[in-house]
C-alpha cells in the first residue's frame, strides 16, 4: 500500500484534493479515537487543538455519532481516522460531507508496513477457504515506530493545507518522534526478558505491538470482538493454552466477556486487561506515550507472573 511521497503530493495538488486554507481562518480538525487524536494533537500543539469524536469506553467497532460529533464533522476542514476497517460508523457520514473536507486515513500512510489480520487467516482455515484477501489489521497505532511514520505524514498533510504553519507542524513532529524513539528503546529493554512467554488476547488488537517487540503471541479468543465463541471455539482455546503452554490471557476493557472468566477458571492462567483505546487517559499529546508505556508495563507484569 506504500506509494512515493512526491507522486502522492503532486497528484493530490493536481486533482485539487489539497486546498490551502485562508491565512486568517484557523484550521478545524477532527480525530476519531484517542490514540489518533493524541498523534494529531502532538503535531498541532501550540497551533490548534483537534476535536475528539470518541471518548471513554466506546469501541470504534460499535460507535454511533452524537449530535455534537455530527456538528464537528460538518464544521471540519480535516477529518483524521485510521480507516474504514476500524471506524466503519463514519463511512456514510463522511460520504455526505462537502468534497472540500480533507479526510486523512492513516492506514494509507506511505511506507507503512501493514500486517494481515491473523483472525482472517485462522477463520479461513475453519471456513473452507473463504476470506477477504485484502483484510489488514487496522490497529496500527500500537507500534510506536509506525506511529512515528504517521506523525510525519500528518505534518506533511497539514503543511500542505495550512502552509503558514507548515514549519511548526514539522518541528512538532520531529520533537514528538524523538520522544517516541526513546520510549521505543525503553520498552524494548523492558520486554526483552519475556519474549518467549506465550500469551493470548481476547481481541486481535495488539498484533503490531507483539510484532514490534518480538513477543510470543498465540492468537485470539474471539474472531470478532462483538461475538463470543461458542462451546467448540472455547474448547479450541483451552486446548491451545495447554499445547502451547500459554501463561497469560489479556482481556479488553471495551469488550467485557464471560468467556475470559470461564477460560481463566478452567485453565488457571494469569489474566490482564488491556485498553487499546486508552479510554482512561486524558486526551492530548501526552496520552499516546503515557498509554504505550503503561501498556508495556502491564503486559510485562502479566508475562513475568
Amino acid at each position: 500500500m506504500a506509494r512515493p511521497r512526491l507522486w502522492f503530493i503532486a497528484t493530490a495538488l493536481l486533482l485539487g484534493l489539497l486546498r490551502p486554507l485562508a491565512a486568517d481562518v484557523p484550521i478545524s480538525l477532527v480525530a476519531t479515537i484517542k490514540p489518533v487524536h493524541s498523534l494529531l494533537a502532538a503535531v498541532t500543539e501550540g497551533i490548534v487543538e483537534p476535536y475528539l469524536l470518541l471518548d471513554g469506553l466506546v469501541s470504534p467497532h460499535q460507535a454511533q455519532l452524537k449530535p455534537s460529533g455530527i456538528r464537528a464533522l460538518n464544521n471540519a476542514d480535516v477529518v483524521v481516522r485510521v480507516g474504514p476497517g476500524l471506524e466503519g460508523f463514519l463511512n456514510n457520514p463522511l460520504a455526505r460531507l462537502d468534497q472540500a473536507v480533507k479526510v486523512i486515513e492513516l492506514i494509507d500512510t506511505p511506507d507503512l508496513a501493514l500486517l494481515e489480520l491473523r483472525t482472517s487467516a485462522e477463520h479461513k482455515a475453519h471456513n473452507h477457504g473463504h476470506s477477504d484477501d485484502a483484510a489488514f489489521d487496522t490497529h496500527i497505532w500500537t507500534d510506536p515506530q509506525l506511529a512515528s511514520v504517521m506523525v510525519d505524514y500528518l505534518a506533511l498533510q497539514l503543511g500542505l493545507l495550512d502552509p503558514d504553519n507548515a514549519e511548526r507542524y514539522r518541528t512538532n513532529a520531529s520533537a514528538y518522534n524523538r520522544r517516541l524513539e526513546s520510549l521505543n528503546l525503553e520498552i524494548e529493554q523492558q520486554l526483552a526478558e519475556v519474549r518467549e512467554v506465550a500469551f493470548m488476547v481476547y481481541h486481535d488488537s495488539f498484533q503490531y505491538f507483539s510484532h514490534r517487540y518480538g513477543l510470543h503471541d498465540n492468537g485470539v479468543v474471539a474472531w470478532q470482538p462483538e461475538v463470543q465463541p461458542g462451546a467448540s471455539g472455547l474448547q479450541r482455546v483451552l486446548e491451545k493454552i495447554t499445547e502451547q503452554q500459554v501463561q497469560c490471557l489479556f482481556s479488553e476493557r471495551q469488550f467485557p466477556s464471560r468467556v475470559v472468566t470461564m477460560i481463566v477458571s478452567e485453565s488457571g492462567i494469569r489474566v490482564g486487561t488491556l485498553d487499546p483505546l486508552g479510554s482512561q487517559y486524558q486526551s492530548g499529546p501526552s496520552m499516546y506515550p503515557d498509554w504505550l508505556r503503561d501498556t508495556a508495563a502491564l503486559i510485562g507484569d502479566c508475562l513475568r507472573g
